[in-house]
């Protein structure tokens, strides 16, 4: 199967998508826009590994158009040219199918090519966020949507999202799923010891959040509950994982409450260290404002970690409050505090958090088994519109799914 697969190509997504389909026998041609393309470490690795399994049919096109981001006509010229520049090369491809990613850039220059099939993958925030900022971003998804042959959702709060726009579209529920044997705290425990000295938290119960440093995940949240914590149990330490836009304002914000001695930055760290980090630590948090099916979350519940997260619906479809995690309300700090202080203080809920976590992962999100199912629904798509190599004006109904959503096409939990 030739695959025409536009987006960055900067996302650990992106390099476990790619690499399944490269693995599954198929031609693999990724479009990308992206100026941190040719140097960002997961696109290289993303390379290098193809090279390394001789994968001849992975291509990559790197498209750079210059930077027209000053005003709205600089970026309608970009939008334009971009449309452009996608349609040409997929006329040139000639994919079996053409998958776009989110549903307000890819996603959009892949709808506007008319290409079919077209598979839109939606992220999250370009329906459940951003189609709020103003009327015309929710055209944008809008007509992403309509005209693809099938949205892909990683989780019901997505779904919900698209079905208030009152859209009409085929949906498949494809949660990113977790890799149960990298996240394995088993395997991982010579790793934490290790991690654990390096920090000089060796006795230390250690709280971790993974989130990127944007205002979307809370993290300020995060660094106000710590002096409630701390007030009760001192031995608590922090470790905050990662970068973004806000890392020298937490920064400051933790040396205003003076708790360096709490709390440590590590900065950008590589997705394969990860696992060791967590296997390092005793709780997890994720304080976003909102989420669809978090690929940190499901990590940290792989790795027998008590999770505590916000009380938002995408969260709701992995935990369940008191059973295999804990809610507490976005952005209130005090209330995190007092989570945190009861997981932290009792054991036996713990453990049976942490359990009951790697149970669900383990039934809803095996990586392997959801990326060999949704493999399967692209290869039914395929064969439903023949094996036409040419651009076409789209039938609706064509497809092989139903026009709604249908809970047996689930790939996540039901």
């Amino acid at each position: 199967m030739k695959i025409c697969y536009a987006h960055d190509g900067l996302s650990l997504y992106d390099h476990r998508f790619i690499d399944f389909l490269l693995r599954s026998g198929d031609e693999v041609h990724l479009v990308t826009f992206s100026k941190e393309f040719p140097s960002s470490s997961i696109s290289r690795r993303l390379v290098a590994q193809a090279r390394s399994h001789k994968y001849n049919c992975f291509h990559t096109h790197h498209i750079s158009i210059g930077d027209l981001s000053l005003g709205k006509i600089g970026r309608g010229i970009q939008l334009v040219c971009r449309a452009m520049a996608l349609s040409i090369l997929v006329r040139k491809i000639r994919p079996d199918l053409l998958i776009g990613c989110t549903a307000t850039t890819y996603g959009f220059y892949a709808a506007l090519s008319h290409f079919s099939p077209f598979v839109l993958m939606i992220w999250g925030s370009d329906v459940m966020t951003q189609p709020k900022e103003s009327p015309i971003v929710k055209r944008v998804v809008r007509f992403s949507v309509q005209k693809s042959d099938i949205a892909v959702v990683d989780g019901e709060a997505a779904r919900d999202a698209l079905l208030s726009l009152q859209l009409s579209a085929k949906f498949i529920k494809f949660p990113w799923s977790v890799d149960l044997e990298k996240f394995n705290v088993r395997s991982r425990r010579a790793d934490s010891m290790t991690l654990r000295n390096r920090l000089g938290w060796v006795h230390n119960p250690i709280v971790i959040c993974t989130r990127l440093h944007e205002p979307i995940y809370g993290i300020e949240s995060l660094i106000r509950a710590i002096p409630h914590v701390i007030e009760k149990n001192p031995d608590v330490r922090f470790l905050i994982v990662g970068s973004g836009s806000l890392t020298e304002d937490l920064k400051e914000l933790v040396h205003q409450l003076t708790l360096h001695e709490y709390v440590k930055f590590t900065g950008e760290i590589e997705h394969d260290e990860i696992p060791s980090y967590y296997a390092a630590c005793d709780v997890y948090v994720s304080p976003s404002f909102s989420d669809g099916t978090s690929g940190a979350l499901l990590e940290a519940m792989a790795s027998n970690l008590p999770v505590i997260v916000t009380n938002t619906p995408g969260n709701h479809e992995w935990v369940e409050d008191g059973v295999n995690g804990m809610f507490f309300r976005s952005g209130d700090s005090r209330a995190l505090a007092d989570v945190l202080l009861r997981v932290l203080s009792c054991r036996y809920l713990s453990r049976l958090l942490a359990e009951n976590a790697r149970e669900t992962v383990e039934k809803k999100a095996d990586i392997r088994k959801n990326l060999a199912l949704f493999r399967s629904y692209l290869l039914a798509l395929r064969e439903a519109y023949g094996k036409r190599k040419h651009l076409s004006i789209k039938q609706k109904g064509r497809g092989p799914l139903p026009q709604h959503w249908d809970k047996r096409h689930q790939l996540g939990p039901s």
